[in-house]
């Protein structure tokens, strides 16, 4: 089974998936931040490894890792005192992104000219562990353009946004300064991401203060 080029209308959909069967399985309602590592270690059965990549034999702009035994491994400087709790969030959902859409990658069932399509050369290593999926920063390739789709939609879902940014908007609209920075600065606390991340969020979905009215 090789893996195919997925729509970000069937990445949206693998997300939410991914969130209804963590809210049934704990009997939660998710309507603002998503408790990612609790989803990653307890739902998906993940676990983590902080560290810094020359002790993985890693090249140092490699900023996460997923092994096929559900190793994520985040560089540590993503959780030092005083970096991006937000970035760390994004990283961590982009691995789990990895582990939800790219399964036969890691598990051997992908050919070689499917891999070498999607991802850069060298981003899948095989080892002792079985492959392992490298992300480095400012990687552009295929399948971390599904990563990265696939961690938006999980940690800030559209079904949620939406709403909120129409309601955020009426709260704001008679009030001075950038409407549309001041709705993403709220959607990033509440949802707990990066401003980056949600501005690239907002406008991939078409959410512009100044210009649409939900309802």
């Amino acid at each position: 089974m090789s893996i195919k080029w997925m729509k970000s209308e069937e990445i949206e959909k693998e997300a939410n998936n991914l969130l209804k069967s963590y809210e049934k399985n704990f009997n939660q309602v998710l309507n603002e931040e998503v408790p990612l590592e609790k989803m990653a270690e307890f739902h998906l059965d993940l676990f983590f490894d902080y560290d810094k990549p020359k002790n993985l034999n890693l090249k140092k702009n490699t900023l996460g890792a997923i092994f096929p035994d559900g190793k994520i491994f985040i560089n540590e400087l993503l959780v030092n005192k005083g970096s991006s709790e937000g970035r760390f969030r994004f990283t961590l959902a982009h691995e789990i992104g990895h582990w939800i859409l790219h399964q036969d990658i890691l598990n051997g069932n992908s050919t070689k000219d499917r891999i070498s399509s999607l991802f850069r050369k060298g981003n899948v290593i095989s080892n002792k562990e079985g492959r392992t999926i490298l992300c480095r920063k400012g990687d552009t390739s295929g399948a971390e353009w599904q990563a990265n789709k696939f961690a938006a939609y999980l940690l800030m879902p559209s079904y949620l946004v939406i709403p909120l940014f129409d309601e955020l908007r009426k709260k704001h609209e008679n009030t001075k300064g950038s409407l549309q920075s001041k709705i993403t600065f709220e959607i990033a606390n509440i949802f707990n991401t990066s401003i980056e991340a949600t501005k690239i969020h907002l406008k991939q979905l078409n959410l512009n203060a100044r210009q649409l009215k939900l309802f």
